[in-house]
């Protein structure tokens, strides 16, 4: 699986816009590793990315790609706000998720057959869901970094999706 695409998620970072571009890079504060071999990342890159904020705004990040230097595996390294897959940021689809579908009144200017889709989508992985977060604590020998069983979502905490997310993206568990 030489130069196949992975992903990690970052917790500690600044964006920062050059002068007259609308492009906000996303620059790391984390020493990350690859999470196959353990190894130092090179940068080789970036690519840009669109994220639709809760106001309705467009946010346009670049992402870095980073190029292991021992497995040769190339990864995307993706802020916390970003859902891999999904287009808005993540406090966006676990308030959608959280909120009865209000008709005609979407949440931060999505449409309401989005968020049905977010809910469907995230109903039928919730049994892997759990599994995997099982499996964390008992690997790393912690407690749940979201509340178990999974719903009702309302009883998570703020930001839960994006630890959620997190966790299983950098366990390779997405």
């Amino acid at each position: 699986m030489l130069n196949s695409l992975n992903m990690i998620i970052i917790k500690h970072y600044r964006l920062e816009r050059k002068e007259a571009s609308a492009l906000f890079y996303v620059r790391s504060r984390e020493k990350s590793h690859c999470p196959w071999c353990e190894g130092t990342f090179k940068v080789i890159g970036s690519r840009k990315r669109i994220l639709y904020r809760q106001d309705g705004s467009a946010l346009c990040l670049g992402i870095r790609k980073l190029r292991c230097s021992d497995c040769k595996r190339i990864s995307h390294e993706l802020p916390d706000v970003v859902v891999p897959y999904k287009r808005h940021e993540a406090d966006t689809i676990a308030q959608a998720m959280t909120e009865p579908i209000a008709s005609g009144h979407g949440i931060g200017y999505c449409e309401d057959s989005t968020i049905r889709r977010w809910k469907l989508w995230f109903f039928l992985l919730r049994d892997y869901v759990e599994s995997s977060v099982r499996s964390l604590m008992e690997i790393f020998h912690c407690s749940a970094f979201v509340r178990l069983p999974l719903y009702p979502l309302e009883c998570q905490s703020d930001g839960w999706l994006k630890i959620l997310v997190r966790n299983l993206v950098n366990s390779g568990r997405w």
